[in-house]
């Protein structure tokens, strides 16, 4: 038996796809704790161990390491505990058709969101060495024009262009993130000081 939704083998009468009636509010809230909390305590301990100042500090690097961090707790648990939190960040509909099949089993994200993923920790040196913030912004319109003309046309992409696509794309899901923890953490700073 195969899932109407995903299209994975069925096995022990439930399917490895997020259905809306498998999210927990629980759930939801775990993923956004870890992505506002885990900015906050990276920023703390690099601010306590070193001398730079508030001002001073690579956001998009220290954001991305945060992003990192999330994700990797998040791979984490899926390998562990075979939760669906990972699946949850992505919102990824997770079409087997659409996914890498990895050991004869399709991979629990699709193509594009395991592009973006795999982008995420390679970014960590480009966010390091720093481009312009322009640049970021560039590099999500792949995955823009790749996804509209699917959608929007009979044009039909396959999972080499949508893993690049995510890919490219990781650096503006990395602007985005490290962007609004910037703000959000010169918020609480100006409210504590």
């Amino acid at each position: 038996m195969f899932c109407i939704k995903c299209g994975r083998k069925i096995e022990n009468d439930s399917c490895v796809c997020v259905n809306k009636k498998d999210i927990k509010q629980i759930d939801i809230y775990l993923v956004l704790s870890l992505l506002m909390f885990i900015p906050l305590i990276i920023n703390y301990i690099v601010l306590k161990s070193s001398l730079t100042q508030f001002d001073e500090l690579n956001y998009m690097f220290y954001g991305n390491l945060s992003l990192v961090i999330t994700l990797s707790v998040l791979v984490g648990l899926n390998a562990i505990f075979k939760t669906k939190h990972l699946v949850l960040f992505f919102n990824c509909h997770q079409r087997v058709n659409r996914s890498f099949v990895i050991f004869k089993k399709p991979y629990i994200l699709c193509a594009r969101c395991t592009g973006i993923l795999v982008g995420v920790y390679f970014s960590l040196i480009i966010t390091y060495i720093g481009l312009p913030i322009i640049l970021y912004f560039i590099f999500g319109i792949p995955l823009v024009i790749d996804g509209l003309l699917q959608s929007k046309t009979n044009y039909v992409s396959n999972n080499l262009k949508r893993f690049f696509s995510g890919l490219l794309f990781s650096l503006t899901l990395v602007a985005f993130y490290s962007l609004f923890n910037y703000y959000l953490q010169y918020l609480i700073f100006n409210i504590i000081n």
